[in-house]
């Protein structure tokens, strides 16, 4: 097979997935799991075009730094589409810089073929010759156990987790999904360390790798824009309730165990802790239209998506604020933990909610635990 047809292929590929990752990063605007889909797509197409680059007898090692660099964090672009898919509660600072540590690990790397330029040239030249310098192997074969063991460790986490009642429309995809990327990584990786024919490991991704990722997109959109057939919902009894939901049909008890999922979510994972947390974001998770979820929120809990949200970040406060002194934090600090995105809406929710400010809520506790004392 020549250069030519490897490089129309992958040129094809690349130009999809580049085009596919930033309609990701567009739609993160509202879902935000997109953004991690899009880092996953786009770095999948950066490898690719680093290989075609090398295949071609061009190679950079800027470029080569940038996409190994990039393919490095697989693993945490990985996790982090996954948690927010499943809306796991966020992580904490210092969790998600460790995700990325085998990218920081790769900058003493980019350091020293600055300071020697013989290690770069050595490193382009080898890799046309589709061989790697102990350093490259190194972290090549870092991409390979991070992303393998993350796709696997991830995977299990589902299957665990398959009969707990929640989500498992959307359980059911992501187990789909982390599968056939095994798969995938698998068909990949293994003719890689068993250093194959150069030409099978320049294609692979292009035609496989591409086929995946278009199919990774198409699944996911399709789960955030449909419905099952049984989700038509039921009218409401209230007047502007029953008008604004007039299509929607569903079984009583379809509505009640909707209702459930949705204070199970709440209350195991938190997801409201999040800022830019949306009422897509939840209905995605479980599986039906965003029209649905308000309904049932409206119809059965009594509150808008936004009030529900505020709700349950108030009652999250309030056992903040009666630790600020032994945590040495603010009520600043405090708003922003609970996913506040400042001070002035987090006051305004804790009035409504808690019928007082927090600074009252505090003072009122320590006036209580004096006179118990």
């Amino acid at each position: 097979m020549g250069e030519r047809v490897v490089s129309i292929i992958s040129s094809v590929a690349i130009i999809n997935l580049l085009l596919t990752a930033v309609v990701c990063w567009f739609k993160s605007k509202h879902q935000r799991f997109y953004f991690w889909l899009g880092w996953l797509i786009f770095s999948a197409a950066l490898a690719m075009l680093n290989n075609l680059h090398i295949f071609l007898g061009y190679g950079h090692i800027w470029f080569y730094h940038l996409a190994l660099g990039t393919n490095l964090s697989f693993g945490a672009y990985l996790i982090l589409f996954i948690g927010r898919h499943k809306m796991s509660p966020p992580l904490s600072r210092f969790k998600k810089i460790a995700l990325f540590a085998p990218s920081i690990l790769y900058v003493p790397f980019i350091i020293y073929c600055w300071v020697e330029p013989q290690w770069a040239i050595d490193t382009i030249n080898l890799a046309r010759e589709g061989k790697m310098t102990i350093f490259s192997t190194f972290y090549n074969l870092t991409i390979v156990f991070y992303s393998v063991g993350t796709n696997i460790y991830l995977l299990v986490g589902e299957w665990v987790a398959a009969d707990n009642g929640i989500n498992k429309h959307a359980q059911k995809r992501r187990r789909e999904i982390l599968a056939v990327m095994l798969v995938l990584q698998l068909m990949a990786f293994v003719p890689f360390v068993l250093k194959a024919d150069l030409k099978y490991i320049i294609l692979y991704m292009p035609v496989f790798g591409q086929l995946y990722y278009l199919y990774l997109f198409v699944r996911i959109w399709s789960l955030g824009q449909t419905e099952s057939a049984d989700s038509m919902l039921q009218k409401l009894g209230s007047g502007s309730l029953q008008a604004k939901y007039a299509t929607i049909k569903l079984p009583e008890d379809k509505i009640l165990d909707i209702q459930n999922q949705i204070i199970r979510i709440m209350t195991d994972r938190k997801p409201y802790l999040m800022p830019d947390y949306a009422l897509s974001d939840l209905a995605n998770a479980l599986g039906i239209t965003s029209n649905t979820v308000s309904m049932v929120i409206n119809s059965k809990l009594g509150f808008t998506f936004p009030d529900l949200i505020n709700k349950y970040r108030v009652e999250y406060a309030k056992a903040l604020l009666l630790k600020m002194k032994k945590n040495n934090s603010t009520i600043e600090s405090v708003a922003y933990d609970c996913g506040f995105n400042n001070r002035t809406s987090f006051y305004a929710a804790f009035r409504r909610f808690a019928n007082q400010s927090p600074t009252q809520y505090i003072s009122d506790n320590e006036k209580r635990n004096l006179s118990v004392g």
